[in-house]
């Protein structure tokens, strides 16, 4: 999808050209641990709950995006604009 320069103006399309960041309501199928949990089991998992969920795109040749772990480590997630090892 990114490779092909379009801009779809669909969320569920676009989210899949770049980076993204959500904020609201975390999915509990993204881990299997998580999958049957209850309410409780989820907010104790760190899982945020909320009643929406919106995904904000982010993207561009100049674009480094780093993560960092809970001991603090950094992690180069996106470089460039482009996942790392891709």
């Amino acid at each position: 999808i990114a490779k092909s320069g379009m801009f779809f103006q669909s969320g569920l399309l676009d989210e899949n050209a770049s980076c993204h960041i959500a904020l609201g309501s975390g999915f509990p199928g993204s881990l299997a641990l998580l999958k049957d949990a209850d309410a409780g089991q989820l907010a104790s998992a760190g899982l945020n709950q909320s009643l929406v969920h919106i995904d904000f795109m982010v993207g561009s040749p100049e674009l480094d995006v780093w993560g960092v772990d809970e001991s603090g480590k950094e992690e180069l997630i996106l470089s460039q604009g482009c996942f790392k090892g891709l």
